[in-house]
């Protein structure tokens, strides 16, 4: 699963999401770990850490399908129709080039 977070945070980054499609992936690695570090200092068995894992699981399909939308979605910058609106002779077109 991680391989497939991974290229659909390139595919959503190259999408137009830049830092936003890190975020998904980083939210369920941060609970994941510290999940497994709660678990850990409580001196659970391996058993108990295994049905913790399964608690997670369904914020992993949540984080991999924010990342499906967001690859199937190219972002829309508020700025894409600038250049349309703003004259060639104003100061602004020359401060924007």
């Amino acid at each position: 699963m991680l391989i497939l977070e991974l290229i659909l945070t390139v595919v959503a980054w190259r999408k137009g999401w830049r830092g936003w499609a890190l975020l998904p992936g980083a939210i369920v690695l941060f609970m994941a770990f510290t999940a497994g570090f709660i678990g850990g200092a409580m001196g659970f068995t391996e058993t108990q850490i295994r049905q913790l894992t399964l608690a997670i699981l369904p914020f992993e399909f949540t984080g991999i399908g924010i990342l499906i939308w967001m690859s199937s979605k190219g972002r829309k910058r508020a700025d894409a129709g600038l250049k349309e609106r703003i004259p060639e002779n104003s100061a602004v077109a020359a401060k924007a080039v």
